[in-house]
């Protein structure tokens, strides 16, 4: 997948009424109508503020945009693979594939769904590959995935 960049860049936005027939709550670059509910749900109170068209405690998105396909499908593809990542692990925890097998992970909703992912586990190239990777990621001099702690305070963790 090609990186992409999900801010709001130099795209230009056309000026919009909430009460159009469009209902698309876009005013300029950085600005958004943030929509409040009322008591009454047919009154709407409208003020700018920030980012981000919200309806209750709701965002108002205009899927049609390609913005926010690419970041929704962004996100899809890393939920996704995060949880095949960690259906992969519930997996690797018994000794025999046979077991493994045996005892489909609660999340999957169907066994023939958890005998596909098994099937792709056990293949030889995914093997390979998997040991391959893992032998890069040990040779690595540092942790990349530090969080919001510099590199200096990891080294200083690990000195201890």
């Amino acid at each position: 997948m090609s990186s992409r960049n999900f801010g709001l860049g130099n795209r230009s936005r056309s000026s919009s009424n909430v009460n159009e027939a469009n209902n698309s709550n876009q005013n300029s670059i950085g600005e958004q109508e943030v929509v409040s509910i009322d008591s009454d749900i047919q009154s709407y109170s409208t003020k700018t503020k920030g980012r981000g068209a919200t309806r209750g405690n709701y965002f108002i998105l205009d899927l049609n945009e390609p913005l926010v396909q690419d970041y929704l499908e962004h996100e899809m593809s890393v939920l996704h693979r995060d949880f095949r990542c960690s259906l992969h692990k519930s997996y690797k925890k018994y000794d025999s594939s046979a077991e493994a097998r045996k005892h489909c992970d609660k999340r999957v909703a169907r066994d023939l769904d958890w005998a596909r992912l098994c099937d792709q586990w056990e293949r030889e190239d995914f093997k390979s590959r998997s040991e391959a990777n893992t032998k890069a990621r040990s040779k690595l001099p540092f942790t990349h995935r530090g969080g919001t702690s510099t590199f200096l305070r990891h080294k200083q963790k690990m000195v201890r």
